[in-house]
């Protein structure tokens, strides 16, 4: 029986407005008593009632005034081991209070072998700094100790996690990200134009320079605009920020998907973008072959272009372009892999719980 679960951002971005009907699994599983949740993330407007057991145990008790929740939540975690020994931890990879759970794990495991403990959504990455080299060496250490497996959403990411972040290769494990678009009316059109998006490790450049050079619309949904060197009163682009509506829409509108990406990157990004594109049958260009790893069969269900091949990465978008039945074809095929691997948020919950076994 798993009872103490962080659902610490595990739903965060993954739909707008859900209800706890979408979870059939989950609603039945709390109803009975199988599982209950405690969560330092406010989710309230995700999934109603979800925070009802921490409001009850943690905030409305001395703790709140003792400890801040940064604190508070992982003791409470940590201690209600000794209510369910057969407890696991599931935490988002970057927050403190991960960091202070898995210390609290170390210290203890003189006299207590820790409890088993994934964790998810690891946006780590390296600098020369030595405060990253400093975190690195710790971070690398607790895992080593205390953690059962860390989750990556790319095959890729395996490699990089082993080698420049310290992380022992049979820790990790891939398990592929998820749509986000089960509570959206989306209708599917083409406009004409290439869509991309995104901010982190994003390489625009190419991707400016080939549509002016072969007189295509863009547009880019990103924030650094500023950084960005393009001809402002061109009406081929339109590059600015969007809401999560306004994305959807330029996704859903487009005639189809290009990520660029800069090489040599710390990790992959963009899973949940391009997955989202596969879906609505939108065939997606990859500018970095890294990325693709796990999910593309180049030239079947998307099309994978090596950073820095710019002659080869023109060709495909003019080809692709000018190719409706090329398109359809791609476009076909990206939805139904994404079918065929059930990429859905609750596969993609379960898929994490069941990554380590309860001893």
């Amino acid at each position: 029986m798993i009872e103490s679960i962080s659902l610490e951002r595990l739903m965060e971005g993954m739909r707008q407005n859900a209800k706890i009907e979408n979870y059939p699994w989950l609603f039945d599983a709390l109803n009975s008593g199988k599982i209950k949740i405690y969560t330092d993330h406010g989710i309230d407007d995700i999934l109603p009632g979800f925070r009802v057991n921490l409001k009850k145990k943690y905030s409305n008790s001395r703790w709140k005034h003792f400890f801040p929740q940064l604190v508070g939540f992982p003791l409470y975690l940590f201690f209600h081991r000794f209510i369910n020994p057969q407890c696991i931890y599931v935490t988002f990879g970057n927050s403190i209070s991960t960091y202070i759970l898995m210390t609290l794990q170390f210290i203890f495991s003189l006299f207590l072998k820790p409890r088993p403990h994934v964790l998810f959504d690891c946006l780590w990455e390296t600098n020369r700094s030595l405060r990253n080299k400093i975190t690195v060496a710790v971070r690398s250490f607790l895992v080593h100790q205390v953690i059962s497996k860390v989750v990556v959403y790319c095959q890729s990411d395996i490699i990089k996690f082993n080698t420049a972040l310290k992380i022992e290769r049979q820790k990790l494990i891939f398990i592929p990200y998820h749509h986000t678009l089960e509570e959206f009316s989306i209708k599917t059109t083409d406009n004409g134009f290439i869509f991309s998006g995104g901010d982190p490790f994003r390489d625009y450049a190419p991707l400016i320079q080939v549509c002016e050079e072969l007189q295509i619309p863009l547009k880019i949904a990103t924030h650094k605009v500023s950084e960005l060197d393009y001809n402002k009163t061109s009406d081929l682009f339109v590059i600015r920020p969007t809401t999560p509506q306004v994305y959807n829409e330029w996704l859903s509108s487009c005639r189809f998907m290009v990520l660029p990406f800069c090489s040599n990157i710390p990790r992959t990004v963009g899973h949940q973008t391009f997955i989202n594109a596969m879906l609505l049958e939108k065939p997606v260009v990859f500018y970095n072959k890294e990325i693709a790893e796990g999910y593309i069969t180049n030239g079947v269900n998307g099309i994978v272009i090596e950073s820095g091949d710019y002659s080869n990465f023109k060709d495909a978008i003019f080809k692709l372009y000018h190719s409706p039945e090329l398109r359809l074809q791609i476009g076909q095929k990206a939805r139904e892999s994404i079918l065929k691997a059930n990429l859905c948020p609750e596969e993609w919950v379960l898929r994490t719980y069941n990554s380590v076994s309860i001893p």
